[in-house]
C-alpha cells in the first residue's frame, strides 16, 4: 500500500481523513503513521516526510480544535468520505442550532445531555401508565429525540463529536460495501474501528426517516399519512426503498 492509497485530502472542509481508521487523524501525519500504520516498518521515514511536504501547498486545517470548530456540517450534508457511518445516532430535539445539536449512540450519554444542558425530569417515581414506555422509545415518544439517524464522527477518543449526515441510498450502500465487487485493497484493511451496517439497518433508518417525515406533514396539514398500511393493494415500504421487484 502506498502513502497515497492511505490518507485522503477533502477539499471541500479541507482535511485529512484516514481509509483506515475512518478518522481525522489528531497528531501529525508522520506520528498517526507511525503510531497506527507502521508496525511492519513498511513506509520509509524519508518516504514519510517526502509525503507530508506534498501536502504543504493544500490549505489544509491541521490544528484539531481549529477542524472541530469549522467542520460543522448540516444535517442535510452528505457523508464526509471515508469517515466511517454509523447508523444508530440519537438525535436530541430540544437543541435549538442543527450544527450543534447534540447526537450520541447511547441511551447512558442522551439522557445525561437531556438532563445536565435541558433540565430534563427524565425517570419519575411510581409505575408507568399503561401504553408508557420507557429507555429511548420512551423519549421518541415524548419528542425529546429522534433516533435512527445516521451519523459522522471526525475523532475518537475525548474529541468525538457526533453530527448528523444524510442517510444513503441502499445501492450505495452495497456498491461501496468491502464486501462487494469494487472493494478494492481498503477491504482487507479495515481496521477494528470500521463498523459495516446491514443492510436491515440501512433499510430500517430511511424507513423510520421517512415515517418521522410523514408525521411532521399530518402535525402541518391535519391530514393523516399512514406510513404502514395493511391493503394489499398499497406497495410496500420496504420494496420502495430496496427498488426490489414485487413477487
Amino acid at each position: 500500500m502506498e502513502l497515497e492509497d492511505l490518507l485522503y485530502y477533502d477539499p471541500s472542509w479541507r482535511i485529512i481523513v484516514c481509509k483506515e481508521c475512518g478518522v481525522v487523524p489528531q497528531t501529525n501525519i508522520a506520528r498517526h503513521i507511525r503510531r497506527h500504520h507502521n508496525a511492519t516498518r513498511a513506509f520509509k521515514v524519508a518516504a514519510i516526510k517526502l509525503f507530508e511536504r506534498s501536502l504543504d501547498h493544500l490549505p489544509l486545517i491541521r490544528d484539531a480544535d481549529e477542524i472541530c470548530r469549522n467542520v460543522r456540517p448540516l444535517p442535510i450534508a452528505d457523508p464526509i468520505r471515508f469517515l466511517d457511518v454509523f447508523h444508530d445516532g440519537i438525535c436530541c430535539l430540544l437543541c435549538q442550532d442543527d450544527r450543534d445539536r447534540y447526537v450520541c449512540r447511547g441511551r447512558t450519554a442522551i439522557e445525561d445531555h437531556l438532563k445536565k444542558v435541558h433540565n430534563q425530569p427524565l425517570r419519575q417515581p411510581g409505575r408507568r401508565r399503561r401504553g408508557e414506555a420507557g429507555g429511548i422509545k420512551g423519549l421518541t415518544q415524548v419528542g425529546l429525540v429522534r433516533t435512527p439517524v445516521a451519523c459522522q464522527t471526525l475523532f475518537h477518543g475525548t474529541r468525538c463529536r457526533y453530527f448528523i449526515v444524510k442517510a444513503r441510498k441502499v445501492h450505495e450502500e452495497i456498491e461501496e460495501s468491502p464486501s462487494g465487487s469494487d472493494a478494492g485493497s481498503d477491504a482487507t484493511n479495515m481496521g477494528p474501528a470500521f463498523t459495516q451496517p446491514r443492510l436491515e439497518d440501512i433499510i430500517n433508518l430511511q424507513l423510520a426517516q421517512q415515517e418521522n417525515e410523514n408525521s411532521a406533514i399530518s402535525n402541518q396539514t391535519g391530514f393523516n399519512i399512514s406510513f404502514l398500511s395493511s391493503d394489499p393493494r398499497h406497495q410496500s415500504q420496504w420494496l420502495r426503498v430496496t427498488e426490489w421487484p414485487a413477487s
